[in-house]
């Protein structure tokens, strides 16, 4: 009899993970100033296992977000977006969101994305989106608090990188443009020469909480002395996290409370 009742717990919470959600897609891409309020427009109702948002806030010069651009549905990079949708079925995750920090230092541009997936009802997106949307509003452009640990604006003749090859800090040789190049694909740290000075982050949060989820890469293009160092390079990431997601929480503790209650009643009835 308990095997029989942990049987069909195990199809009916099988069910509730693989139901169909109505989800917001097809909306057009809407621009609102820094003062303006989210309102998804033109958009239809889909049946979907997955619903998808996207929101990203550009911000130039000293200034709050010049605009927010807010999408819901599946667009872009097909492959990406496949791979994603896999990633949250097979893992069994309520959501996943994926943020990027994004800094070009000589336009003083800073652009923050963040693209949520989850298996909520459109509800959890919208309250999601609005959360960060209240967030990015609220701060002036990131990158004015990074510049002293990333950008000269006078490009050095000298400069000092970290060099992964031999393990410690060496002078440039290279005449023109020197910078100091981190980038987590390679594990690779040593001089370069660019015209860009550039940081691009990608940080990856889900629900339940699982170390497959928890992803972070990095490309630095910097040009002070030791920008490059691992000193620096962790307080780049914690102030670029900070600005991206902060404390915000994308959990949904009703989804949770409604599974506890379920929980209680069919352990009541396999022990009795």
């Amino acid at each position: 009899m308990n095997g029989i009742c942990l049987s069909i717990f195990i199809l009916f919470y099988s069910f509730i993970r693989t139901e169909q959600l109505t989800c917001l897609s097809n909306c057009s891409n809407t621009y609102v100033k820094h003062d303006g309020h989210i309102r998804p427009n033109n958009c239809i109702n889909i049946t979907s296992e997955i619903c998808k948002a996207q929101i990203i806030a550009y911000y130039k010069g000293k200034t709050y977000p010049k605009y927010f651009n807010y999408t819901y549905g599946f667009f872009g990079d097909i492959q990406e977006e496949e791979e994603h949708r896999k990633f949250v079925k097979i893992n069994g995750l309520i959501n996943f969101t994926e943020y990027q920090f994004i800094i070009n230092a000589r336009k003083s541009e800073t652009i923050l994305i963040a693209d949520i997936y989850c298996q909520e009802p459109n509800n959890y997106i919208l309250i999601g989106i609005e959360q960060l949307f209240k967030r990015y509003n609220q701060q002036i452009n990131p990158f004015y608090n990074l510049k002293s640990l990333i950008y000269s604006d006078i490009s050095p003749t000298k400069l000092i990188c970290y060099d992964s090859n031999i393990e410690s800090n060496q002078e440039c040789l290279i005449s023109n443009n020197p910078v100091c190049i981190s980038n987590s694909n390679g594990l690779i740290k040593q001089c370069s020469s660019e015209s860009d000075v550039h940081i691009h982050y990608k940080f990856t949060i889900s629900s339940p909480d699982i170390a497959a989820s928890k992803r972070t890469t990095e490309l630095i293009i910097c040009n002070k002395n030791n920008c490059n160092d691992e000193s620096i390079l962790i307080q780049l990431e914690n102030k670029a996290k900070f600005y991206t997601y902060g404390m915000i929480s994308m959990n949904n503790t009703a989804n949770g409370q409604y599974l506890n209650i379920f929980l209680l009643i069919i352990i009541y009835f396999i022990v009795h």
